[in-house]
């Protein structure tokens, strides 16, 4: 059978105690461009077999056979073969001590050579060219596959994949996480422009919650590139003062989600010249130095907004500062309220208003005619749970809204067949 395979490059005979010297003989006479042998428990087969198979295998370069059988001469050849050599393995219970010691040095002397080929490769490749490569990878999340393997690489390799990534999505445990180390993670990207933060886990104490949003929110200021232009902070009530403190560390910031407690303040927008899209969710963790800062402040603001896209969660009726919310929002374009039970009064503030969805709102009766007449430009209205919504204030607020291409009407109880005649006919 070996007569017919010149082109065999690989044999694994281990454990045929059946083959003889003859064997080995036949088998390099037959296989000129064999390359990896293993012999291990191979009882017939001699060491003067073994180094007469391993002298004439020119292109042999992998071999497993007990040290037993391996003599001095094909010590010496495994010797010019250091690529090769980690590979030859022999069985612990047949390692004497001057073969251990042999064995040892001859993998330190590869794993040198070895690193010696890395950073020879890993120099070629210049940090702009690498990251160009790097930045190319897909990107699914932050601890992707692929940013897995990149870190194995080397030090290198994973500084300039982090160096390259510009979007950054956390999931922090309040159990898990301290600020100190988010902004060391955090000063790991020197060109971040977007970071999402979601905090997991439940902080009990309102004042825990202030002191823990708080400090993450000054390690992103601290650590956080002045390019950040997107910044999302979930399920983190953060006072007035940190938000100062964060236009000053980013400000071209474009994008901003945070959670504000209540008594509601608005005057540290006018610190954000660059913002253009606004998420605000409102909760109930009120502490004495809100309440002053929010009555020294008052409803107004002194100056405009450049907001052009603002979506707000939970209102409530006894909720103030609002009117001056509007007030400064003169270049808005898309306004979402969700879950809201009063805005205050627009009184003619949000004229350059194209989109209005709401959802889920409990509003004052006479709202909608007052939309009508204030926003006369609305091309796009989305109507969802607007369970007292009514066909006169509906069909009142229709007749003023000439401009209205896209209508969404969904959930709305109080509204009859009356409503979609005069929806038709308007």
């Amino acid at each position: 059978m070996l007569v017919s395979l010149n082109c065999l490059r690989e044999s694994n005979v281990r454990g045929c105690e059946g083959l003889t010297n003859a064997s080995m003989v036949s088998m390099f006479k037959s296989s000129k461009q064999l390359e990896i042998v293993d012999l291990v428990d191979c009882d017939g087969i001699e060491a003067e077999a073994v180094e007469l198979f391993v002298l004439n295998c020119l292109r042999l370069r992998h071999i497993c056979v007990e040290e037993s059988k391996f003599s001095d001469v094909s010590r010496s050849w495994a010797s010019k073969k250091i690529i090769e050599l980690r590979q030859i393995h022999v069985e612990e219970s047949k390692l004497s001590d001057v073969s251990r010691s042999w064995a040892s040095k001859k993998f330190i002397e590869l794993n040198t050579e070895q690193r010696d080929r890395e950073r020879e490769m890993d120099s070629i490749l210049c940090d702009e060219l690498l990251e160009e490569v790097l930045r190319r990878l897909p990107r699914r999340s932050t601890f992707s596959s692929s940013t897995a393997d990149v870190s194995l690489v080397s030090k290198r390799w994973l500084r300039l994949y982090r160096s390259s990534v510009t979007d950054v999505s956390l999931s922090l445990s309040v159990d898990n996480c301290t600020p100190p180390s988010l902004s060391s993670f955090l000063s790991h990207f020197p060109h971040l422009s977007s970071l999402k933060i979601n905090i997991i886990g439940q902080i009990r104490a309102p004042h825990d919650t202030w002191n823990f949003s708080d400090r993450l929110l000054s390690s992103v200021a601290s650590s956080c590139p002045p390019e950040l232009t997107h910044l999302c902070l979930q399920r983190m009530p953060v006072s007035p003062s940190l938000l100062l403190s964060l236009s000053t560390s980013c400000p071209h910031l474009t994008s901003l989600s945070i959670t504000l407690s209540r008594p509601l303040s608005f005057h540290w927008l006018l610190s954000f010249p660059s913002l253009q899209q606004l998420d605000l969710v409102f909760v109930s963790h009120p502490t004495k130095f809100d309440i002053v800062d929010a009555a020294s402040k008052g409803n107004n603001l002194d100056g405009e907004l450049k907001l052009e896209t603002l979506n707000i969660y939970g209102i409530r009726c006894s909720d103030y500062g609002l009117n001056g919310l509007w007030k400064s929002c003169k270049k808005l374009k898309k306004l979402q309220l969700l879950g809201c039970h009063g805005v205050g009064s627009f009184n003619n503030c949000l004229k350059g208003l194209q989109e209005l969805t709401m959802i889920a709102c409990n509003l004052v009766p006479g709202f909608f005619t007052t939309i009508g007449h204030s926003v006369r430009n609305l091309w796009k209205l989305e109507l969802n749970c607007i369970d007292k919504l009514a066909d006169e204030e509906f069909t009142s607020m229709l007749a003023w809204c000439n401009c209205l291409r896209e209508l969404k009407v969904m959930g709305c109880k109080g509204l009859t067949n009356a409503s979609v005649v005069s929806m038709f006919k308007s």
